[in-house]
């Protein structure tokens, strides 16, 4: 057999593995939205992806690497919102809505997010995934902040608040949504909540 043959067996092999180690990753999240962190069993797992547990062998070490897996896919969720930012016109504040209806969106497709992020194990997690996270978090939270001063810059919100503190709270409106998820609101009661927080938001970021 050739040798590029069998690189590309092997490239085609990996590809397979990491699609398969990210459904994992994205039925081991859901699992957590209804469990929780301590209730995240390999036997769960592998029942929701309809394997026997020793079969997850064949794609991750053991609990603390599937862990890995799903702060990963958080942090490539997060890199998603961070690229929308960047996207759309010269309507800043519209802009703006739609990074923040599109972390609401996250958060109530992958209802699990809000018991990895502010978890024991993420807290206690090591230096390398957690500087990704970190890393992750800062550049959407320096994206926004530079949103709210070109906004500010064009006139189209008031100017008497730092860019800063108006990005904390947007933040803290979707970490709102995050109390009632735990608190296991529904879909259209989030959504609803969202849009009355956004609109109440705006309405004080005009210029008077």
């Amino acid at each position: 057999m050739h040798s590029e043959s069998i690189f590309t067996i092997m490239r085609a092999a990996k590809v397979v593995t990491e699609i398969r180690q990210e459904q994992i990753a994205k039925m081991a999240l859901d699992l957590v939205a209804v469990h929780g962190i301590k209730g995240l069993t390999t036997e769960r797992i592998a029942a929701a992806v309809g394997v026997v547990p020793s079969a997850l062998y064949k794609h991750f070490k053991g609990k603390k690497q599937i862990f890995k897996a799903i702060v990963r896919l958080i942090i490539q969720q997060s890199e998603h919102i961070s690229r929308e930012i960047d996207n759309g016109g010269e309507d800043f504040l519209q802009r703006l809505y739609h990074v923040y209806m599109a972390e609401i969106t996250r958060a109530i497709s992958s209802p699990g997010i809000p018991f990895i992020v502010f978890s024991d194990e993420m807290l206690n997690s090591d230096s390398e995934i957690k500087s990704l996270f970190c890393k992750a978090h800062e550049n959407r939270f320096a994206a926004i902040i530079k949103l709210y001063q070109a906004a500010q810059d064009a006139g189209q919100i008031r100017n008497d608040m730092s860019a800063e503190a108006l990005t904390i709270h947007q933040f803290g409106m979707v970490a709102q949504i995050g109390f009632l998820m735990l608190h296991q609101r529904g879909e259209e009661q989030i959504l609803k909540h969202a849009e009355i927080s956004w609109k109440v938001f705006s309405e004080m970021l005009k210029v008077s």
